[in-house]
């Protein structure tokens, strides 16, 4: 179903997706400039590398329980707490002024980003399954992503244009905003009533810990003899830590071929990045294209993109010309990561049980961050010392990983 036929989505849909779209786009005000901030306020590209692996390990560990209780009681509700953190975050870090209390700001952040993304997407798919069945997955996340990619678009040019990067002031506002938006969220949302398999016991009896036991044999009774889902998991956190390499270091990569010190010139990168985010939800929406073409086309546009990346980072010199360069290689990998991520999850959901939907969903986030613990704060340390060109290599390695175990499963199935 193409995007443009979406006039008739049910209404809840429309007021989940509006308040996803608000918490990603208000979080991206400082989008533009976070990583430019932090460096502003002391924090250096290494001590940046081994704050982030922080929030990866915390997020790492918090997932797994955080979704389990999320499919056990409410998806809306954790939905809603990642708000609430989420503002908690943007609030400590603009108030922050020594190491460690950006770590405690980024603690909030990780509770946060465990919250909303192991109950967002399943919250909107299960209601889409109850309200809208006849509704595509594939067309219900492009739509998300498409509206999520410009909310954050504008907003990340806004932050960026009009306040210095250096200021806390965008912070605060971002802050505030969310607690609006955990308020509307509250008050608007759809219910969500879990199925009785999620939440009834066969004995009132049984103890917190044994049905803990029982819904995790029931989860490795699923793997066990569903290996596709397995496989789906596996593909979507190859892509996340991708993904998250790209997210976290393409302000410093900018940073070091940009000729300008204004604001504007990154928020106008992260408004240029989320484009390409929002174009890839109409290519995986379109139906003209054959699956074949599609697959060709993937593979030339990272070829491209490495590239120029490769010709850019070589040349490491601050002109308008390797800016372009860069600029053109971020938004060929972050259309084409979200392509791959878009059917990749879209294929994964279609499988899943609903009961469990949280868990395994945090599953992959959970193994790609197990990855980013350790990768990451190697990635910065390397391109601290050996300069970006690492990253390049770096790149190549994860797709050749991804594309031998895409060969592998597609000839699994075929078997």
């Amino acid at each position: 179903m193409p995007i443009a036929k979406l006039t008739k989505f049910p209404t809840n849909l429309k007021l989940i997706v509006f308040y996803g779209v608000a918490f990603g786009s208000f979080r991206m005000l400082i989008g533009g400039v976070s990583v430019l901030y932090l460096l502003s306020r002391g924090v250096s590209l290494a001590d940046l590398g081994l704050l982030k692996s922080f929030q990866f390990a915390l997020m790492m560990f918090l997932d797994l329980p955080l979704s389990y209780l999320t499919d056990r009681y409410s998806r809306k509700l954790s939905t809603i707490l990642g708000i609430v953190f989420g503002a908690a975050w943007l609030l400590m870090t603009a108030a922050a002024s020594d190491l460690w209390q950006f770590y405690l700001a980024e603690a909030f952040n990780a509770v946060s980003l465990s919250l909303f993304n192991g109950a967002y997407i399943s919250y909107l798919i299960d209601i889409k399954n109850k309200t809208a069945p006849e509704l595509s997955t594939k067309t219900l996340l492009a739509y998300d992503n498409k509206y999520n990619s410009l909310g954050m678009a504008i907003c990340a040019f806004v932050g960026a244009a009009f306040i210095s990067p250096q200021t806390s002031a965008i912070w605060y506002i971002a802050g505030v905003l969310l607690l609006i938006i955990a308020a509307g969220a509250w008050l608007h949302m759809p219910s969500d009533q879990q199925t009785p398999q999620a939440t009834s016991t066969t004995n009132h009896q049984d103890n917190k810990l044994l049905m803990v036991a029982r819904h995790a044999k029931q989860l490795t009774d699923i793997l066990k003899h569903k290996p596709q889902i397995a496989y789906a998991l596996v593909v979507i956190s190859i892509l996340l830590v991708y993904f998250q390499i790209l997210v976290q270091l393409w302000q410093p990569l900018v940073d070091i071929v940009n000729p300008s010190t204004f604001g504007w010139v990154y928020g106008l990168f992260f408004s240029v990045l989320s484009i390409a985010q929002i174009l890839s939800s109409s290519f995986v929406d379109n139906d003209k294209l054959s699956a074949m073409h599609k697959k060709i086309a993937i593979v030339a546009l990272l070829t491209i993109a490495l590239l120029f990346m490769a010709i850019s980072v070589d040349f490491a010199t601050k002109s308008w010309y390797t800016t372009v360069g860069i600029l053109l290689s971020l938004s060929l990998m972050f259309f084409v990561i979200k392509v791959l991520m878009i059917e990749a999850s879209a294929t994964f959901h279609d499988i899943i049980p609903d009961a469990h939907r949280s868990v395994l969903d945090a599953l992959g986030f959970f193994a790609s961050r197990l990855v980013l613990l350790v990768l990451f704060p190697l990635i910065t340390y390397l391109t601290d010392r050996l300069g970006f060109a690492v990253l390049v290599g770096i790149f190549v390695m994860i797709l050749a990983v991804y594309f031998v175990i895409k060969y592998k499963i597609n000839k699994a199935n075929l078997a």
